[in-house]
């Protein structure tokens, strides 16, 4: 084959998507004759027809032509539905320490359109097995005074979107956030502000002598939960499309 009668020099991956890309690789890529050595340029319908056949038969080990990641139609209304939704909520949170329920109530309606429609009957039991697992955990938490309702209408509108796997590990991700979020937030406080101010902010007991209301004690939240939420699920759906191209 003409093929072999060359050596290609070029990078070792070629990222060939489309004709137009193509077309760019052949006008651009030059090749040495082992003949002569002289450098020349192959006709651009040559070159076109190497890069299918590496692509499609791995003849040549120099060059190496992989497709670019394309999103479907439901990954993309998924990504920014998801996206300015768990904003939203974060921005929301964080500025007045509450989720409205008409942004939760919508968006745990649509998860469920959304899975129908694109999923048919798969897609419905996965939006209810994934609200099923969010509200679940989140209300045993609310009901220990560990979750604010905000917190639980936020994972339940999340989950008939991402499902029962992808919320157990928004979820997980979640807590590391609060975690070590929480941690160096109360130690940048202690450090800058002293222990007494840090004792009033998040330890101080009601006027009676109580121990504060599952009210009090969510104001007194050293991180909103929407936000760490919000990260948690953004890196998941990263590494959920990346592992799927991978």
């Amino acid at each position: 084959m003409w093929i072999e009668q060359f050596r290609l020099i070029v990078p070792k991956t070629v990222i060939v998507t489309n004709a137009a890309s193509a077309s760019f690789v052949a006008t651009n890529l030059q090749v040495v004759s082992p003949e002569n050595t002289s450098v020349g340029r192959l006709r651009k319908q040559q070159l076109q027809n190497t890069v299918a056949i590496v692509a499609n038969d791995s003849l040549c080990p120099e060059l190496k032509c992989r497709a670019m990641p394309e999103f479907t139609a439901a990954q993309v209304v998924l990504l920014l539905s998801v996206g300015v939704f768990t904003l939203a909520a974060a921005i929301c949170d964080f500025r007045f320490r509450r989720i409205p329920n008409r942004m939760t109530g919508p968006m745990c309606a649509a998860g469920i359109v959304y899975q129908v429609v694109n999923y048919g009957m798969e897609g419905l039991w996965v939006s209810l097995l994934g609200f099923a697992a969010g509200f679940g955990i989140l209300f045993v938490l609310w009901i220990v005074g560990s979750a604010g309702g905000g917190d639980v209408k936020l994972i339940s509108a999340l989950s008939t979107w991402l499902g029962c796997v992808m919320t157990l590990k928004v979820l997980f991700c979640s807590l590391i956030f609060v975690a070590t979020g929480t941690v160096g937030i109360v130690l940048f406080i202690l450090l800058s502000q002293g222990f007494r101010r840090t004792k009033d902010l998040y330890l101080t007991k009601n006027e009676t002598g109580k121990v504060n209301t599952t009210a009090q004690r969510q104001d007194r939240r050293v991180m909103p939960f929407a936000v760490p939420v919000g990260v948690a699920t953004w890196c998941v759906l990263a590494l959920q499309l990346y592992g799927n191209r991978g």
